[in-house]
């Protein structure tokens, strides 16, 4: 009976442990959805039909947190902004701006790799320890301290980065401009559709991300290749090249509502969900192990009994 009770405590112990790690720092569900509220500067010079851009100069970037990681499978939040004292926060740049195109009331924006590579890279901080800093968009755009660093929001420690890839525009799609090339579903990796009918104006758009190996302590959790795409690889309107990213994304879009206060130039806020994906983390696994080890030594107990 002593014997059952150890391997029933140890159990239990793992239950309790991997529940307490769980809640006591960020972790990703293997079906997870993270909600995030953004803070986005647009380039005024590229909003207007017609233009045919992908030069290279970045035209779009922002600064955001991540407000509740989601289980999608059992539907429940496993993380809140901050649990556990925990803060998650982020920056995206190298937005290039390819197409601005009419559709219906409104137009439809294209964004692009084809010169300069988009990316998005993921922070966490912990309040109370050392470098500490809680995110704050106040500053606006004029606070950026370079192309990837932005005061409370990258002082922390690097979750992972990903790149803005294509897979959302599977065929090529030809605008009415004469001026203006094919959207290339090659290099095509976001698309916006912005209603102008609504004032202000309102729109969403989505996209796919893949993680770069190595690039932070969720890296190797995250980098799943989880969603199967066909790209029509010919311009011929049939998907042909498989593809393979980590991670969708989608966004509703708005005007800022602070924008025009002093030092908080923000152009648009979005919001809503990253979705992915995840391999369950060593530790979760160990502790699993341990909980099927003791089960299993429970249950060739009883047949031996």
């Amino acid at each position: 009976m002593r014997k059952v009770s150890v391997f029933v405590v140890a159990l239990v112990l793992s239950t309790v442990l991997s529940w307490s790690i769980a809640f006591a720092i960020p972790g990703l569900p293997a079906m997870y959805k993270m909600k995030f509220e953004d803070f986005e500067w647009i380039s005024p010079t590229v909003i207007g039909p017609g233009q045919d851009l992908a030069n290279g100069v970045e035209d779009n970037w922002g600064i955001f947190k991540v407000t509740s990681i989601i289980d999608r499978l059992a539907t429940t939040t496993t993380w809140s902004d901050g649990g556990g004292g925990y803060q998650i926060t982020g920056i995206f740049y190298n937005i290039d701006i390819d197409d601005v195109d009419p559709k219906g009331a409104g137009f439809t924006i294209n964004s692009t790799n084809r010169i300069i590579q988009p990316q998005l890279d993921l922070y966490i901080q912990k309040a109370g320890e050392p470098g500490y800093t809680s995110f704050s968009p106040t500053g606006g755009p004029a606070a950026r301290t370079g192309l990837n660093t932005y005061p409370t929001v990258t002082d922390g420690t690097l979750l992972v980065s990903a790149r803005f890839m294509p897979g959302i525009l599977p065929v090529a799609f030809v605008a009415p401009y004469a001026d203006v090339a094919p959207f290339d579903p090659l290099d095509t990796v976001i698309n916006l559709d912005i209603d102008g009918l609504t004032s202000p104006f309102t729109g969403d758009g989505a996209g796919y991300l893949d993680v770069i190996p190595g690039s932070g302590a969720w890296a190797s959790y995250m980098d799943t290749d989880s969603f199967k795409l066909f790209l029509d690889s010919n311009n011929d309107g049939v998907p042909d090249m498989p593809v393979s990213r980590d991670m969708f994304f989608e966004f509703d879009i708005r005007p800022h509502p602070d924008t025009g206060l002093p030092n908080w130039e923000w152009i648009a806020n979005s919001e809503d969900p990253v979705i992915g994906y995840a391999v369950p983390e060593p530790c979760t696994l160990l502790l699993l192990g341990t909980g099927l080890i003791g089960l299993g030594r429970y249950g060739r107990k009883k047949l031996t009994k």
